[in-house]
């Protein structure tokens, strides 16, 4: 009559060991996707013939000379890069990773002698699994917001 008992709670023992170790899998899951940090697409072009100042023929500035996009750091000091240049279907732009820590940030694109152009966006993070954080809105200069996804390439018109 002990085997019973013992038994029984050999196979309850065995129930809850199990079910406890699905349960820490499940609380334990990682997301595996790579990070991708929001990405700012844009082209400078003219607002008189729509042309690009950068990837028309011929070209009114350097891409890799002529443009700088200013970051202020944590130390609120300004941080420069040359953005990269990204080929999508023949078509050009420039490309640069944001900061996901902030909801909003600013940056500040400079080309050769002209007027410094102010750029104020909008970080969204998706409330789902592997969530990829992206530029929602943006405003330049000052302009209505304008709301962007992921793939967006915004036109700063000079």
């Amino acid at each position: 009559m002990k085997i019973f008992p013992i038994s029984l709670i050999a196979a309850v023992s065995v129930i809850c060991i199990s079910s406890c170790s699905n349960n820490k899998e499940k609380e334990s899951t990682v997301c595996m996707h790579i990070y991708n940090p929001p990405v700012l697409n844009f082209q400078v072009i003219s607002q008189t013939n729509n042309d690009d100042f950068f990837f028309s023929s011929p070209p009114l500035y350097s891409a890799s000379s002529d443009i700088k996009v200013y970051f202020r750091n944590d130390l609120n000091k300004l941080d420069s890069i040359t953005p990269p240049v990204i080929i999508n279907d023949s078509k050009k732009h420039f490309s640069f990773s944001t900061s996901s820590s902030k909801a909003s940030d600013t940056c500040y694109v400079k080309i050769k002698n002209l007027k410094v152009d102010t750029l104020i966006y909008a970080v969204t993070i998706p409330d789902e699994f592997c969530p990829q954080p992206y530029i929602s809105k943006i405003m330049i200069n000052k302009a209505p917001s304008v709301n962007t996804t992921s793939t967006t390439v915004i036109q700063i018109k000079k």
